[in-house]
């Protein structure tokens, strides 16, 4: 039977978490269409305003506050996390949307996703409109579909799932639509520098289990300068394409550096290889019969946590030139590394806070099944929230081929990733007829 405290209005009934996930089952039409929506809309970087506006609407028709808000570097070029860009953030927005409460007690949540994705390219791998949301069977296709907008869409019903049943909240709830996450992280320490906290947040990137940690990751580029010719005079020129092989020789040595295993963060003692090197792109010549100038490779190199981001930057460095010192044409023309994008430290999570057990329990009291507990070799926004001494969980919905052709999301995952956030909201910030 449902009960109330007729005087407090506090909810007490047991049947409380029944009627939302009843109301989760019966928006969940509307949770897809929501979802395909945002995939329809492609968020490249710097092309994130039309999925903004369409999320801000969808909110606001919530009956959420919204704000769009800008990225000043000048607030955020000082502050902890701060990744030096080269791009611009003119005219782009984070939404935050805000549900207040309804009566006081209650404590606040933070429900943190991107909008951003990274290219489709090249579009003739795929075997589906990587724009189109098309869904077969129980997955989703399309960009961003897993990384991240179904949690994203998670997020959203939780909330949405929760007011529908006519429960008000205890605390607030904020839902955060954040930009440059793919490269950066920019956007989310943005909405701190806005004094956009709570007491604590999810993030439901594509993790289905609960994440421990994380490493760090560096984005840099590293200019090799050759000396040009016509290709008829190739054998007596320098190439530095073939040049980059020794930086990348020397990157590999840094990455098994990184990765043996005295050297591995205990977080990271059963993982074989958390540390990896990504040569992501190379651009160099501009024609078929001449000897190029110059290369430039784009790396990311992940890292331990409890390294500092300036000393593994120096150790970059280092590496690279090291390795040039083998070289007779590097040793008098050294590569050029700079660094421009993910500056992101390691990061822990307190898998003792309450938050943490909370959606834990509820994973497992809805899937039947504790959810394992992983260490992710990648990064997330996460790391903002530990900088503010926020607890923090990493946790959302399951799918493959993300930042490749045909990345999808399973909706089913999606279905259960927005039980556990509705009931994780019942728990944290409270609720009241």
């Amino acid at each position: 039977m449902e009960t109330s405290d007729q005087a407090t209005g506090a909810v007490t009934m047991d049947g409380v978490k029944a009627s939302v996930l009843r109301k989760v089952d019966e928006l969940f039409d509307e949770e897809t269409h929501f979802l395909r929506e945002m995939v329809r809309r492609p968020s490249l970087r710097g092309e994130t305003n039309l999925v903004q506006q369409f999320i801000a609407k969808s909110l606001r028709g919530h009956g959420l506050n919204v704000v769009e808000e800008g990225l000043d570097l000048g607030k955020i070029s000082a502050m902890r996390g701060y990744a030096p860009v080269d791009w611009s953030y003119e005219g782009l927005v984070n939404v935050i949307g805000t549900a207040r409460a309804a009566a006081p007690g209650g404590r606040s949540l933070i429900l943190n996703g991107h909008v951003d994705v990274v290219p489709i390219d090249p579009i003739e791998h795929w075997s589906v409109d990587p724009w189109g949301g098309d869904v077969v069977g129980n997955r989703l296709y399309g960009r961003g579909s897993c990384d991240m907008k179904g949690g994203i869409a998670a997020a959203v019903y939780a909330l949405r799932a929760v007011q529908s049943c006519g429960l008000g909240l205890t605390g607030e709830v904020t839902i955060e639509a954040v930009i440059d996450e793919e490269c950066s992280g920019n956007g989310t320490l943005s909405a701190f520098a806005n004094g956009h906290t709570a007491d604590a947040a999810i993030i439901p990137e594509p993790f289905p289990y609960m994440v421990t940690a994380s490493t760090g990751v560096i984005w840099c580029r590293i200019h090799i300068r050759g000396r040009g010719a016509h290709a008829q005079s190739a054998s007596s020129a320098v190439n530095p394409i073939e040049k980059a092989y020794v930086v990348i020789k020397a990157l590999r040595e840094l990455e098994a550096e990184l990765n043996r295993p005295e050297r591995r963060h205990p977080s990271f003692a059963g993982v074989e290889h958390p540390c990896n090197v990504n040569i992501g792109m190379l651009h160099s010549g501009t024609w078929p019969s001449s000897v190029p100038e110059t290369c430039t490779l784009h790396v990311r190199i992940g890292y331990q946590p409890g390294i500092a981001p300036v000393e593994m930057q120096e150790r970059i460095r280092q590496a690279v030139l090291g390795g040039a010192q083998r070289d007779e044409w590097l040793r008098g023309t050294p590569p050029h590394v700079e660094f421009a994008g993910f500056l992101a430290e390691g990061w822990l999570v307190d898998t003792e806070s309450e938050i943490f057990a909370l959606v834990e329990r509820n994973h497992e009291q809805l899937a039947g099944a504790k959810p394992s507990r992983q260490p992710v070799t990648g990064t997330a926004d996460n790391r903002y929230f530990g900088f503010a001494g926020m607890p923090h969980v990493g946790y959302g919905p399951y799918g493959e081929l993300l930042h490749a052709p045909d990345e999808w999301v399973d909706l089913e995952s999606v279905r259960l990733v927005t039980r556990v956030l509705a009931t994780t909201i019942i728990d944290w910030v409270g609720v009241i007829s």
